[in-house]
């Protein structure tokens, strides 16, 4: 028998894809902001791609990082000059 991925899920199922517990799942979908539902007879599906449009719609994107210029860092001990120039000779 093939492996395969199935098309519906139910609320179980579903909930487990997301990593959200069913009871959040039913109440986000009750209150329209969760994934559409597909319904057959009484029972209520989820399709996987609804799944991952709805997951891909939440996703926020990261800002760019700022560009901070680092002053330049004299390795080693202070030459002379330079105690000169800072008083400390």
């Amino acid at each position: 028998m093939s492996q395969h991925t199935p098309i519906l899920l139910d609320y179980e199922n579903a909930a487990a894809v997301l990593g959200l517990s069913r009871p959040a799942l039913r109440d986000l979908v009750y209150k329209r902001r969760g994934p559409t539902t597909v319904n057959i007879g009484r029972r209520t599906m989820f399709a996987y791609k609804d799944l991952e449009a709805w997951v891909d719609q939440h996703r926020k994107p990261k800002p760019p990082l700022p560009i901070v210029e680092m002053p330049k860092r004299k390795r080693g001990r202070p030459s002379i000059a330079d105690k000169m120039a800072h008083g400390t000779i």
